[in-house]
């Protein structure tokens, strides 16, 4: 952790067990981390991003206690999955929805205490994984107008999220999906291939 970076939020949000539940709790192929420290490398880049946003951070902190709930074996080509070390792979359909509830159903006063939306907060998770499933339909086409029709849904899609405007939604999924190794914000670059190409041009054209 960096001192500088964490105050009492945040050692608040850290304790609680079900972020700590996350512990152990493994991923798949293209995760560095478990899933509680896949939450801290999305915290480093939430904070990176747009330090200001405490509510973009909490909501960091707090967009995968679901996985922990909703966590099956994967399974896939016949055979469980495992990592290197024989690590258990999980895979976590509906998880932002449960992380989203699980928000909904902590006490009020814990965020009125630092001033914090919790229902903004509870959005802003349950939004996470919208953006990169709609770059995965991006991926997908090679129309113009096809790619135009999807992006136009995106952005529709995202703007209809509660009180969060397309900028947001996608400032935080990007925190979210480099958040899968170690410096992954620092490696979005330009030269990167795909769909965190495709992420990386949204991202700007929305915050220009």
């Amino acid at each position: 952790m960096i001192d500088d970076m964490f105050d009492e939020l945040d050692v608040r949000l850290e304790a609680l067990p079900c972020v700590q539940a996350g512990k152990g709790v493994f991923q798949n192929k293209f995760h560095q981390f478990d899933v509680y420290g896949h939450t801290l490398e999305a915290v480093h880049n939430v904070y990176n991003l747009n330090r200001r946003n405490r509510e973009a951070k909490a909501a960091a902190w707090l967009h995968d206690i679901g996985k922990p709930i909703v966590a099956t074996p994967l399974y896939e080509d016949g055979q469980f999955q495992y990592g290197p070390n024989g690590e258990v792979y999980y895979s976590f359909k509906g998880h932002e929805y449960a992380s989203a509830f699980a928000v909904r159903a902590m006490e009020s006063g814990f965020f009125a205490r630092f001033s914090l939306d919790q229902e903004k907060i509870a959005c802003l998770v349950e939004s996470h994984e919208l953006i990169p499933r709609g770059i995965k339909k991006l991926k997908k086409t090679d129309s113009f107008e096809e790619f135009f029709k999807l992006f136009s849904e995106l952005h529709a899609s995202a703007r209809k999220v509660d009180r969060w405007d397309m900028r947001q939604v996608t400032m935080f999924a990007l925190a979210d999906r480099t958040a899968q190794k170690e410096q992954g914000l620092h490696d979005f670059t330009p030269k990167h291939p795909g769909g965190i190409n495709i992420f990386r041009r949204l991202f700007c054209c929305v915050h220009c």
